[in-house]
């Protein structure tokens, strides 16, 4: 299919309000989305909505969205191609919502967790419930940001 299949956000300076992400979402192509420093307008709600209307969706990259907690993760388990996420500065996500994700992220193969507060030692479990889901999950947990991929 044509149109848009990757896009990035740098809110630092503006603003992505819930009917923002909404126009964002109903980018039917969109399979790739990377979202940096929105710090107050994202938030669980608005990935509930979202969600809804992304079937082909498969990487979603959060930097500095701190307004996004666990209960935004079990929006993203319902997508049904997500297989790469990577929360970065998103502190209000804890080892409870990724393993939400892990259990129930059907084709999800790859978490990145960076400056998260989340410790490597701490995602043991949720490496355990990976196994348990009998697919391989890399769980990755950075404690400083890497260049620009």
């Amino acid at each position: 299919g044509r149109g848009i299949r990757e896009l990035r956000l740098d809110l630092a300076s503006s603003r992505l309000t819930a009917a923002g992400l909404r126009s964002v979402a109903q980018i039917t192509a969109l399979q790739r989305l990377s979202i940096r420093e929105a710090r107050f307008e994202l938030d669980d709600v608005a990935l509930h909505w979202a969600v809804r209307f992304m079937p082909s969706f498969r990487c979603l990259e959060l930097h500095g969205c701190r307004r996004v907690t666990d209960f935004g993760c079990t929006a993203l388990a319902r997508l049904m191609a997500l297989v790469d996420v990577e929360f970065w500065r998103c502190p209000r996500i804890t080892l409870a919502g990724i393993s939400t994700l892990v259990v129930n992220g059907l084709a999800l193969r790859r978490i990145v967790l960076g400056q998260s507060g989340i410790k490597a030692a701490d995602v043991a479990v949720c490496r355990v419930r990976a196994r348990v889901a009998i697919r391989p999950i890399d769980i990755v947990v950075l404690e400083q940001e890497c260049d620009e991929r």
